[in-house]
């Protein structure tokens, strides 16, 4: 084989390597590509939280306003309908986990009534659940329209401290384990070689 044979196919075989590496870069992405497989954005969220203001729309025009803070209810409650019905009440209850469980004990004159509200967190942090008063006569779907709620999940416990070597008393000497690397002896041979 000629020299000149050689230097041409390594000339071909460099020529046809960069055509390669430049068709694989002119390739376009398909659109509105996303990953292959789904990605986790954050961590899961095990409790939820009211993260100060808080509003939901009833499917009966209904809109309700209160303001907690951590995974419990509390404070007073205003609801307004088309803004010329208002109640105000005091709120109960609270989350547990992705579930939402609160009461308000509404102040209408003369016939006071208690709305039990129970909804779950969607992976969005919203909350969509369902409410009925306490005689069972009325009933409507809601969601919290404001805000997410926020994730009061506990942080992970640190791990537990390396092990420590503690001796007895008297003892001036760890364990061989503790000594670092050991020699290791060949088969019939009784003393290390000198250092």
């Amino acid at each position: 084989m000629s020299h000149v044979t050689i230097m041409n196919r390594s000339q071909l075989f460099a020529a046809a390597t960069a055509i390669s590496a430049v068709g694989f870069l002119a390739v376009p992405a398909p659109a509105h590509a996303g990953p292959m497989f789904p990605l986790p954005l954050a961590p899961p969220c095990n409790q939820y939280a009211f993260v100060g203001d808080f509003s939901i729309r009833q499917d009966d025009g209904w809109q309700v306003f209160f303001s907690s803070t951590g995974p419990a209810a509390s404070g007073g409650a205003v609801a307004v309908n088309g803004g010329d019905k208002m109640l105000g009440g005091p709120v109960t209850g609270g989350i547990q986990g992705r579930n939402v469980d609160f009461t308000i004990r509404w102040s209408t004159v003369g016939n006071p009534a208690k709305g039990h509200y129970t909804g779950v967190v969607g992976d969005d942090g919203f909350v969509h659940g369902d409410t009925y008063n306490e005689w069972g006569t009325g009933s409507a779907h809601w969601d919290s329209i404001n805000r997410p709620l926020g994730c009061n999940t506990p942080a992970a416990p640190p791990p537990p401290p390396d092990p420590q070597v503690v001796l007895a008393p008297g003892v001036t000497d760890p364990p061989p384990h503790q000594l670092g690397p050991q020699v290791v002896l060949a088969p019939g041979v009784t003393d290390p070689p000198p250092h």
